[in-house]
């Protein structure tokens, strides 16, 4: 890793001052490797390749190459220390596309107004500063593997020809050319005050970012053939925007030193385009759930599962909502003299009182991915944040506290402690929630909890449907610290500069209402790896509450 930097600043006439700045960067990575491999070795002690037998002698060695190149120039001027304008170009390359597409061009640009410097602001005492600012830019990414537009070949792959093994070549992966740069379009306009003598201190941001030309893996159709169906692919574009408040106060009053602050975020994330067609495009997420889509007007990846409505009560109820069967041309179906019924089920099987009933969107009698709408989304809508700090004589003590509002999160029901769909053990509270018996319980959708030793009912529960899917709002206190710093005149009587005793405590308490183990789940919430984050399978361990005493002594 090179970089080189250049940089210029000048004021001129007392009231113009301009500055420029070059940067080379250039970033190299290789890498090699060679095995060798035998078994049988006459000496199990002495690790030597040529110990082993000649007939179980393999060999191997890989090598890769990826270089990027950044070439960036910025200006500035600034006008009697009222305006601000600043602008740059950085071109980048990357070894990982192809020689026309393998440089791309990122410009950005940046403005300041310094409020506080105009004669207009010089009579409002009470704000010390303001600055209002607006900036846009766009930043490259190459997030694809290296050697895309290589056409794979494995040389050391076996046919059979006449009955007879052959060792040949054949290609793994079809090369594509088409690959080029993903970019980030951002822009952010934003207002910072300070007031009543840098006391009080505000800011407030709108922003808005733009992934568009989205770099993804497209699966070729089987009949390819190769072993490696997928080709590096640009398309689509995703909105992430919202809004950011920040509001703090610090004073001090003779020994009493305090501050006091909150910032708050909206977010809100929407695809307004996607590579793969038109309509819905089902995210088969961790194996099971599919509890995912992509669809444009959405949030990305924003559940997407049955309505459930409610709990079968009897088997009066189930019988009345049972419908004849027909055939494509609309003839009943009978099999052996009698109709064939159907309920809005799963496989339009007769559902067991006590499990989930669920609504037949486009009523056609039966419940199925046809019947799946948007439910919410994964990442919170609304961030909040608390600080707080004291000091006075010698003690000190610090909090932070953090929550999440407006998010979701779908407990799989065939895991883990939810693991009583399918005969598992059960916590208390969902046991006593359970239905029992005609109308026992039909607003908390909770079903029985016996397992009829079939896999139908498991079946139907596990399919992803909103009885699952809680609201995973919370307002956690993260740390708090207290501690005592020992006087300099005590000390000083014992040979020591500072003592320092105090007490750490980490997520105290939470406020929420969701089920689960913890709402904050782990998991990526990035448009390329999604990694689980949603799914609570009551595998991760919920962050732990921990205190730490201690003392800090300085010599």
């Amino acid at each position: 890793l090179n970089d080189l930097m250049l940089n210029l600043n000048r004021t001129l006439y007392e009231k113009h001052s301009i500055m420029a700045t070059v940067v080379f960067s250039l970033e190299k990575t290789k890498g090699s490797s060679l095995s060798g491999y035998r078994s049988g070795l006459v000496f199990q002690s002495v690790p030597s390749l040529n110990l082993g037998t000649a007939e179980s002698a393999t060999n191997d060695s890989g090598y890769s190459d990826d270089t990027r190149v950044g070439i960036i120039g910025r200006v500035g001027y600034t006008y009697n220390k009222k305006y601000v304008v600043q602008a740059s170009v950085r071109r980048d390359a990357s070894s990982r596309f192809t020689p026309e597409k393998r440089w791309a061009t990122f410009p950005s640009v940046s403005l300041a107004w310094n409020l506080d410097q105009e004669p207009f602001m010089k009579n409002i005492s009470f704000i010390s500063g303001a600055k209002l600012r607006a900036s846009w830019g766009k930043l490259g990414r190459d997030k694809l593997d290296a050697y895309q537009y290589y056409s794979m070949v494995n040389l050391d792959y076996g046919y059979g020809f006449n009955n007879v093994q052959t060792t040949g070549a054949t290609i793994t992966g079809m090369s594509y050319e088409g690959a080029g740069w993903e970019a980030n379009e951002s822009k952010d306009i934003g207002l910072e005050f300070y007031c009543l003598k840098n006391k009080l201190y505000f800011t407030a941001d709108y922003w808005q970012k733009n992934t568009v030309d989205m770099l993804f893996n497209q699966e070729l159709p089987s009949y390819s053939g190769l072993r490696d169906n997928t080709i590096s692919i640009n398309g689509g574009e995703i909105m992430n925007k919202g809004l950011e408040f920040e509001l703090n106060w610090k004073e001090k009053k003779g020994e009493l030193t305090y501050s006091v602050g909150t910032n708050v975020s909206t977010y809100k994330n929407e695809v307004l385009s996607w590579p793969f067609g038109d309509g819905v495009e089902r995210i088969y997420n961790l194996g099971d759930p599919r509890c995912f889509a992509v669809e444009v007007g959405h949030p990305y990846y924003s559940f997407y599962m049955i309505d459930a409505i409610g709990i079968w009560q009897s088997d009066a109820e189930i019988d009345a909502a049972r419908y004849h069967q027909k055939n494509a041309d609309g003839t009943f179906i009978y099999s052996n003299g009698s109709p064939v019924w159907g309920w809005p089920n799963y496989d339009k099987s007769r559902p067991s009182p006590g499990s989930l009933k669920f609504k037949d969107q486009n009523n056609d009698g039966t419940i199925d991915d046809n019947d799946r709408v948007h439910k919410g989304q994964r990442y919170p809508k609304v961030i909040i944040g608390l600080n707080a700090s004291l000091e006075y004589k010698g003690f000190d003590l610090n909090i932070i506290c953090q929550g999440n509002l407006g998010q979701s999160a779908y407990i799989y029901p065939g895991q883990g402690a939810n693991s009583r769909m399918k005969g598992g053990s059960t916590d208390q509270a969902w046991a006593y929630a359970r239905w029992t018996g005609d109308g026992s319980t039909n607003n908390t959708m909770q079903p029985r909890l016996s397992y009829d030793g079939t896999n139908i009912w498991f079946k139907e529960q596990k399919q992803p449907n909103d009885a699952h899917l809680h609201r995973a709002d919370y307002f956690r206190i993260k740390s708090a610290n207290i501690g005592y710093t020992f006087k300099q005149s005590v000390l000083k009587k014992v040979g020591l500069s500072s003592v320092r005793l105090y007490v750490s405590g980490f997520n105290l308490h939470t406020f929420t209402k969701y089920p689960g183990a913890d709402p904050e789940l782990g998991g990526n919430y990035s448009y390329d790896n999604y990694s689980g984050a949603g799914v609570d399978r009551i595998l991760t361990y919920p962050v732990p509450r921990s205190y730490i005493f201690g003392t800090q002594i300085t010599f």
